[in-house]
């Protein structure tokens, strides 16, 4: 997990879910999302400062809240893979929606909900 996808199928499908072009999404596409969102989820202690930073961004907006598939998980999501994917332009409602499916499959997964879970309790410590 980090790196930047480096086969073209997975650039290719990156750049069209950014432009909003793709129709649905590949399912290998989304396999690897998802993997890369888990990746991420697990190692939370070696995370980057400047997503460390994203990523209390969305506690600070978010604070006193439990946990939630939405705004929260999908926020967390969103700024992790903007990070791996190196995104700061606005996305496409095609990228949305992939964030979500991505949160929401974090959310339905035991242990990656407890990994958020741990997450979270941490972030909205760091921001209080």
């Amino acid at each position: 997990p980090g790196d930047r996808p480096s086969t073209g199928w997975q650039v290719m499908g990156m750049r069209s879910i950014r432009a909003g072009t793709a129709g649905a999404l590949p399912r290998a596409l989304y396999a690897q999302v998802l993997r890369e969102a888990l990746g991420r989820v697990e190692l939370l202690d070696s995370v980057q400062t400047s997503e460390l930073s994203a990523l209390r961004r969305v506690a600070r907006r978010h604070a006193g809240r439990p946990l939630s598939v939405e705004p929260i998980i999908f926020e967390l999501v969103d700024s992790m893979l903007r990070s791996v994917f190196r995104l700061r332009e606005p996305v496409s409602d095609r990228w949305s929606q992939m964030c979500r499916r991505v949160a929401a499959s974090l959310w339905e997964d035991p242990a990656a909900h407890g990994r958020l879970q741990r997450l979270w309790h941490r972030l909205s410590e760091d921001v209080r």
